[in-house]
């Protein structure tokens, strides 16, 4: 036994973020539930939350919800800086947006995301779900850390954790689990992503700080012809030469230009391997 069908879905393009503009919160009511046991298969983070659904499975404790999300596509709940815990407002080339972050693991993990390969775009504090136990008059509302949307099609629900010591509180978790539950029966994947799981060493932590400070750098429409020269002859260049290819006379701008293609998907390397002018670019070409 599982989960019945969805009551009704969104539809996935009227809430990409570069495409919808007006600003008002959207909800999607889910048809009242009990959730049974999660599936490791299906749930990325089961080992860390699994036993905290168990307490809901019982059919006299139907689950209510709502998940939420900003029409616009952007932050549910954004931060001014009168907050005590740290808090940073990212600007966006892959969302085209201000993202919204609190926390140092929570501003890393938009950090490589802006130059992950395999990412479309993320936002954060978002989606939002409003959970509602009338059984014993029990109601919370839960708001994600951040909204993946990856190239392949795939959305994910991220909550991110400094460390195991934050999913200690046995009820916390029961409200994780339901959250992430919802977030599923609307279609999206979930993940606890801790802090040391965020970049594979220092030189993916250094690479992806390197490239999102050059996302703004503005190809030229001859780096994009020889770029596109490059992909027709040779799909692999080395990083020194394909800087000087771009500019001959000013390398170091010629890097800056590899690094805001990598934001725009038209060229990869190695984020976590150490980076020097040796290192291999993959080119990808025009589809």
């Amino acid at each position: 036994m599982y989960f019945e069908p969805l009551a009704r879905s969104w539809d996935v393009e009227t809430f990409d973020p570069r495409t919808v503009p007006a600003r008002e919160k959207v909800g999607v009511d889910l048809a009242p539930f009990q959730p049974g046991p999660l599936s490791d298969a299906y749930e990325l983070s089961s080992h860390r939350i699994g036993e905290g659904i168990g307490a809901f499975a019982s059919p006299a404790s139907p689950i209510v919800a709502t998940v939420m999300l900003a029409k616009d596509g952007g932050s549910i709940r954004t931060f001014a800086g009168a907050r005590g815990s740290e808090c940073a407002q990212i600007q966006s080339f892959r969302a085209k947006r201000t993202l919204h972050c609190e926390g140092e693991a929570a501003e890393a993990f938009v950090t490589r995301c802006e130059s992950d390969p395999e990412v479309a775009f993320v936002v954060t504090e978002t989606p939002r779900v409003v959970v509602n136990i009338p059984a014993d008059g029990r109601k919370f509302t839960y708001t994600a850390d951040a909204l993946v949307t990856f190239r392949s099609g795939v959305r994910r629900a991220i909550e991110i954790k400094r460390s195991e010591r934050d999913l200690a509180n046995p009820k916390y978790r029961q409200h994780l689990a339901i959250a992430f539950e919802c977030f599923r029966r609307e279609g999206l994947e979930t993940e606890v992503v801790m802090r040391d799981q965020i970049f594979a060493n220092r030189h993916h932590s250094r690479n992806c700080e390197l490239v999102a400070m050059h996302q703004f750098v503005e190809p030229t429409l001859r780096h994009l012809a020889c770029i596109e020269r490059l992909a027709k002859t040779n799909g692999t260049i080395a990083y020194g030469c394909l800087a000087a290819c771009l500019e001959p006379d000013r390398p170091v701008y010629g890097k800056a230009v590899i690094h805001a293609l990598v934001v725009r998907h038209r060229v990869t390397f190695d984020l976590r391997a150490w980076l020097n002018d040796d290192t291999p670019v993959t080119i990808s070409k025009r589809t």
